[in-house]
Order: C-alpha cells, then sequence, then structure tokens
C-alpha cells in the first residue's frame, strides 16, 4: 500500500502556501508533517483527506494494483483534528454507536469498547457538549483511531490533552499503527517523536 502526492501544491488568491510536494506514504510508517504555524500543514491534511482541492498535482492510494482517486479515498481515510467536532445533542454511547453502524471497527465490538479505551465510560449517557475540551478530543481519537481504515491523520492529536492523556494518546497510536499509514501534523515534540520520517511543509515554499 503507498499513498502518494505529486506534485501537490496550494494557493489562495495571489499567495502560494506550499507547492510541488512530492511524497510517498508507505504502509507501516508514521509520517510527521511539520511546519510553522499559519504555513499550511492543516490544509495539506485537509487535502489528503479530500475535504481541500489542491491548486495543482493529485493525490491517489495504490493498494496491490487497485488506484483509488482522491474523490474516492474517503472510505480508506480516518481524520481526526481538534476544528473536527461531532454532533453536539448525542448522549456519548448514542454517538459511538452511530459511529459503528457506518464505519467498519477494529476489534471493537460495542460503544462500551470505545468508552472504556477513551476512560469515559462513566460518562455514557452526558451530551457531547457537556464534555470539555479535552474528554471530547480523547472520545473522539479513540473512534478515530479503532476505525478499520488503512490510512489515518491525526492533526495536533495531543491538543487539548494534559500530560497523562498525552502520554495515553502516544500508546494509542503505538497500539493502533501496525499494517497502516499514520500521517501527523504537528510541531509537539511527543506527536512528532513518533513519527519515522518528516515532511516539512517549509521545504516547499
Amino acid at each position: 500500500m503507498v499513498f502518494t502526492l505529486r506534485d501537490v501544491s496550494k494557493k489562495y488568491q495571489s499567495h502560494w502556501l506550499f507547492k510541488h510536494i512530492d511524497f510517498d506514504f508507505r504502509q507501516n510508517e508514521t509520517i510527521g508533517i511539520s511546519g510553522p504555524n499559519g504555513s499550511g500543514k492543516s490544509t495539506l491534511m485537509k487535502i489528503i483527506a479530500g475535504f481541500v482541492t489542491p491548486s495543482k498535482g493529485n493525490v491517489e492510494l495504490s493498494i496491490g494494483d487497485l488506484i483509488i482517486k482522491a474523490d474516492s479515498l474517503s472510505e480508506h481515510i480516518s481524520f481526526s483534528a481538534p476544528y473536527i467536532s461531532a454532533p453536539q445533542d448525542f448522549r456519548l454511547h448514542e454517538l459511538v454507536a452511530y459511529h459503528m453502524r457506518f464505519r467498519e471497527m477494529k476489534q471493537i465490538s460495542t460503544p462500551e469498547d470505545i468508552l472504556s479505551i477513551a476512560e469515559l465510560s462513566d460518562h455514557r449517557d452526558k451530551l457531547v457538549r457537556e464534555l470539555s475540551s479535552g474528554m471530547a478530543h480523547r472520545l473522539h481519537l479513540a473512534l478515530i483511531l479503532n476505525t478499520a481504515t488503512p490510512i489515518l491523520l491525526l492533526d495536533e492529536p495531543s491538543s487539548n490533552l494534559d500530560d497523562r492523556y498525552k502520554s495515553w494518546m502516544k500508546d494509542q497510536i503505538l497500539t493502533c499503527k501496525k499494517d497502516r499509514i499514520v500521517i501527523i501534523a504537528s510541531n509537539e515534540r511527543m506527536d512528532l517523536e513518533l513519527c519515522d520520517r518528516m515532511l516539512r511543509i517549509e521545504d516547499h515554499r
């Protein structure tokens, strides 16, 4: 399995955010995307996820002889980011059950399994909007990491987490990364320590 960026560039009005990114992401690798704030890390992640169209270039996934283009990537990708919010009026166990109706999970059989992993079992009947930012982010990470997709996109995965749950996050990523491509956009040392290789946005200005 290889996930490929070829000449990926993004322009807003007359400003090029980044240009000519060529990169191969390979199975069983964790790749870090780093760069100063405002350099385009999150934009690149959204392009990889298919949320944003590049100004130039293309994105594709190769699984054996099968080539999957950008407009069909969504079923192969799970994406966690602080700016992605869950429906606020679901109770926690309802949200997890709803997610599991539409996405295949990895070795997870019930919503309670996810709530246990996220250490939120005692809050199962709370509304999502009643959670702290750290609890909501933890729940989203637990869901995304345990969804059975070959590519994981994690934008600022340690944001909103205290030191205890940053360690939890690291352990969860290490547990879930086998046989997948994991892409982490961050400037946090703990996040980037998980990475095998780096793609530096500042090299593509």
